[in-house]
């Protein structure tokens, strides 16, 4: 008797809603808009990480990213350590839409757990030549025109900014803002680093050679046969060994036991000579206690041996 089962699954990248003050308009004399609701950021582990950014005014409307550049922050939730920073890449100008990718590599430093982000956006500000417009649907007065030139794009790391419109030869320096990105018109967000797509990593262990001074041999010290120290495998079933050798002439073979009272039993045995390239294995199934057995070693050193 079989059973079919069907699984739903969704391919999509992460968006955030962010308010980004707009001052070109009457809705910053008119109404302050605050989020109801921000969700968490969630950046996975072992894979690359998309996260689209979309930008808001006061009035819910998409706000033009002319002449801005913005840099995206991971900070430890103490606020002690910058963990990543990063721009952000503008993908659709007119629509006030931006995003950040976040690699494997970049998170390969970032432990797992609840960390705070920002986003910062830089602007070059300067008084256009006309007088301040006062659009008919706002009787309250007059309101500042924007406050970023459209037409110039920002450069942060070169020039102090671009030329000044009313005066080209003066140059201005740029401006620094906070995006407000929580719930509570707060600056800093909460994004979640997560294991996910892959285990978490194990880092490896040395294994020793108790026999001898350290693992190079020399030909007084080789006795033609010898092995490692007992590694106790508490039940689990797979290990990974990756051995470092130099000139090695000999049999290397991995060795199980259900006790360490010298009744070995083969797993996986190979014979080299003058090899100098990793040698790797992987011995899989239930065995308690592991060992390398080393013999007709005639020439070479063990540099090192690792596992995990």
């Amino acid at each position: 008797m079989s059973s079919n089962q069907s699984t739903k699954m969704y391919l999509y990248h992460q968006r955030h809603r962010v308010v980004l003050l707009d001052t070109s308009s009457g809705c910053y004399a008119t109404r302050i808009y605050q989020q109801v609701y921000a969700k968490n950021l969630i950046a996975h582990r072992a894979t690359d990480n998309r996260i689209l950014i979309e930008f808001v005014n006061q009035d819910q409307k998409p706000t033009p990213l002319d002449g801005l550049d913005f840099i995206f922050r991971i900070i430890s939730t103490d606020g002690a350590e910058l963990l990543l920073e990063k721009p952000l890449e503008i993908v659709n100008k007119a629509k006030g839409q931006a995003r950040v990718v976040i690699s494997e590599q970049e998170l390969d430093s970032i432990a797992p757990g609840i960390l705070s982000y920002s986003i910062e956006r830089h602007y070059f500000p300067f008084t256009p030549p006309e007088a301040p417009i006062e659009p008919p649907e706002d009787p309250d007065g007059p309101v500042i025109l924007p406050v970023y030139p459209p037409t110039y794009e920002c450069n942060i790391n070169g020039n102090p900014g671009p030329a000044d419109p009313v005066n080209p030869e003066d140059f201005q320096a740029v401006e620094f803002e906070p995006t407000f990105v929580d719930d509570q018109a707060g600056g800093r967000g909460v994004i979640e680093v997560v294991d996910s797509i892959m285990p978490a990593f194990v880092s490896s262990k040395v294994l020793t050679i108790p026999e001898l001074v350290g693992l190079n041999t020399t030909d007084s010290q080789r006795s033609g046969e010898y092995h490692t120290s007992i590694i106790d495998t508490d039940a689990q079933e797979s290990y990974t060994f990756q051995l470092a050798v130099t000139d090695f002439t000999g049999t290397i073979t991995f060795q199980g036991g259900t006790d360490t009272d010298n009744l070995w039993y083969d797993i996986i045995s190979n014979s080299y000579d003058e090899h100098n390239e990793i040698i790797g294995a992987i011995v899989d199934g239930y065995h308690p206690y592991l060992r390398i057995n080393i013999t007709d070693n005639t020439d070479g050193a063990i540099n090192t041996i690792l596992y995990r």
